[in-house]
C-alpha cells in the first residue's frame, strides 16, 4: 500500500507541473495598460535621442475607464495612437485604442510626468540682454505641459539674445531667445561693399538693430542714402548685389 500512495503522489506531481508553469492570459485592462505604456516611453525616447538628452526621469499613468473589466480581451495585441498627431509628449494626453477581434473601440487619458537634465540660466535675464557661457548652469527640470520647443542644448543659448524674459533655473524655449545683434540702431558701422576682388568701405549708420544675416536699413554717411545692408560682424555691414 505505501507503494502505491508514493507512485500516485509522484504522479499527481508530475500532472500539476505544467498547470504551475502556465502564464496567465493577459486581460484587456493588462494589454491596455501594456500597449499605452510602451506607446508613450517610446515617444520620449525618440525625442531625448533627437535632442541628444541623456535619460529622462519618467513616470507613466494610464487611466482606464470604469467597466474596462467587462471589456473582452484582444485576440492581437490592441491598437494604441495619440488622438491628436501633435499631442504633447508629456502632461496629460488622450489616445485611441481599438481592437478587430472582437471589436472595439475606446478613449483613454494619461498622464506623463517627466525630468530633463537641461541646460538654464543662473540668473534671470530681460528682453534684449545677451547669453554667455558663465550663465549656463545644467539642473533637472521638472517639465510642464507648456514647456515646448525646449533648449537642450549649451549651444542654442550661448551667444543668444533675449526676447522674452528668462526666468532663472527654469526650462527656456527657443522661442525667448534669437541671434544676439551685431548691430544697433543709431551706432556708427562700417559698410563693406564687395565687387570682384575689389573691396570698399565707407561709414554708415544703422537705422535697425540687426543680427548676422538680417537685412537691415542704413544710411550711407558719403551718399547720404539709405540701403539695405546684413550685418557680418560686431559694427561691420556688408552689401549684396
Amino acid at each position: 500500500m505505501p507503494g502505491w500512495i508514493g507512485f500516485l503522489l509522484m504522479a499527481l506531481w508530475t500532472v500539476s507541473l505544467p498547470l504551475l508553469a502556465t502564464e496567465p492570459v493577459a486581460s484587456a485592462a493588462t494589454q491596455l495598460q501594456q500597449q499605452s505604456q510602451q506607446l508613450l516611453l517610446e515617444r520620449l525616447t525618440g525625442w531625448r535621442q533627437g535632442v541628444g538628452l541623456a535619460p529622462l526621469k519618467t513616470r507613466v499613468d494610464v487611466k482606464l475607464p470604469s467597466g474596462i473589466s467587462r471589456l473582452s480581451r484582444c485576440e492581437q495585441t490592441p491598437d494604441v495612437e495619440t488622438v491628436s498627431d501633435s499631442a504633447a509628449l508629456w502632461g496629460q494626453i488622450s489616445l485611441r485604442a481599438s481592437c478587430d477581434a472582437p471589436k472595439w473601440q475606446l478613449v483613454l487619458r494619461a498622464s506623463v510626468e517627466v525630468e530633463a537634465k537641461l541646460p538654464v540660466l543662473r540668473l534671470s535675464k530681460t528682453r534684449g540682454e545677451a547669453i554667455a557661457a558663465g550663465d549656463i548652469v545644467w539642473q533637472w527640470q521638472t517639465l510642464s505641459a507648456s514647456d515646448t520647443a525646449l533648449v537642450t542644448r549649451i549651444e542654442q543659448l550661448q551667444g543668444k539674445q533675449v526676447v522674452r524674459r528668462i526666468r532663472a533655473n527654469t526650462p527656456v524655449s527657443q522661442r525667448q531667445l534669437q541671434l544676439q545683434d551685431w548691430v544697433s540702431a543709431g551706432e556708427q558701422v562700417v559698410i563693406e561693399a564687395k565687387s570682384a576682388g575689389f573691396v570698399a568701405r565707407m561709414p554708415g549708420q544703422a537705422l535697425e538693430n540687426g543680427a548676422e544675416g538680417q537685412a537691415i536699413r542704413v544710411k550711407n554717411l558719403s551718399s547720404g542714402k539709405v540701403i539695405t545692408a546684413y550685418p557680418i560682424a560686431a559694427g561691420v555691414v556688408a552689401t549684396r548685389f
